[in-house]
């Protein structure tokens, strides 16, 4: 399709950002859904004095994340091409940095030292699998995006 080799590169960090972007929206859509869904749903069944605790809201992220993490999980582990997956790994990942910011937003070093670490554990297992530079521009767009909102205060 393309016949020069930084022109395909540039196309397809293109898509990984372009489609990206409008996953991770459609993530963050989804996750609203889903907790007003269950929502409605459980108040059907539990009043609502007894529904809303303090640990519900906490335990509604972390269902969906470990969601996320299990479709993240056949999708990345599947025979899907290089773009589909390098494009999906943007969505675990903004959905783990962006729940550990959500549960350590107390401390905000904490919040930089774990979203360091995430991001520098997931470009050593890139690394150690050899796998393509789509990956780490994948990895680096999310942590770089989030990290741009964490420093101007931004809210997901």
């Amino acid at each position: 399709m393309f016949k020069n080799p930084i022109v395909k590169k540039i196309a397809f960090a293109l898509v990984v950002t372009v489609v990206g972007y409008f996953l991770l929206i459609g993530t963050f859509l989804l996750d609203f859904a889903f907790q007003s869904i269950v929502s409605f749903v459980l108040r059907l069944f539990i009043p609502a004095d007894r529904l809303y605790t303090p640990w519900f809201p906490p335990t509604m992220h972390v269902t969906y994340a470990l969601l996320i993490g299990i479709i993240s999980w056949f999708i990345l582990t599947s025979k899907a091409n290089l773009l589909v997956k390098a494009t999906w790994l943007m969505v675990p990942l903004a959905v783990l940095l962006a729940t550990v910011g959500m549960f350590l937003n107390q401390w905000p070093g904490l919040v930089y030292f774990m979203g360091s670490l995430i991001t520098f554990g997931t470009i050593y297992f890139i690394y150690r699998r050899k796998l393509s530079w789509l990956y780490y521009y994948a990895v680096l767009l999310v942590a770089g995006g989030l990290l741009v909102l964490m420093l101007t205060g931004t809210d997901i």
